[in-house]
């Protein structure tokens, strides 16, 4: 049990999904929890379980530990320098929590599943094909 109470860091993860065998990420997803470093690691705590002390009664140990992955520094680009398991893949940002940020990160999330879903179950359909030129003529902007 930790004696010290806790400085507790609201983030946003953003881990990228390859397909197999690539190096390209081909899609994102985006979620949110708090951080904080102790001496033994990182602890995370789930969005919802917002105390008003700063004490998460359900904190659990993530698989960070700074002096042997990356640095507790965000924002991050998490990396693991060593064996064992992590709950955050290789390549996943930990940045510091911004609503508006967040809010975009979700909606292209929510878009992109959403073209994906149109793709898989009409390719031909002209709304899948309009949906796709209209990716296409606003990519620049």
């Amino acid at each position: 049990m930790h004696t010290k109470p806790l400085d507790w860091h609201p983030v946003m993860l953003v881990k990228m999904c390859h397909t197999p065998f690539s190096s390209t990420p081909m899609s994102f997803v985006v979620s949110r929890m708090y951080l904080a470093e102790t001496s033994d690691g990182v602890l995370g705590a789930d969005w919802h379980s917002s105390p008003s002390d700063g004490n998460f009664s359900l904190a659990q140990p993530v698989g960070w530990r700074p002096e042997r992955d990356v640095p507790f520094t965000l924002p991050v680009r998490f990396k693991r320098g060593g064996r064992g398991l992590s709950r955050f893949p290789n390549g996943t940002w930990i940045l510091p929590y911004n609503q508006t940020t967040y809010d975009i990160y979700r909606r292209l999330q929510d878009d992109w599943k959403n073209l994906m879903q149109m793709i898989a179950e009409h390719p031909t359909h002209p709304r899948t094909i309009r949906t796709l030129l209209n990716c296409l003529t606003h990519e620049g902007d």
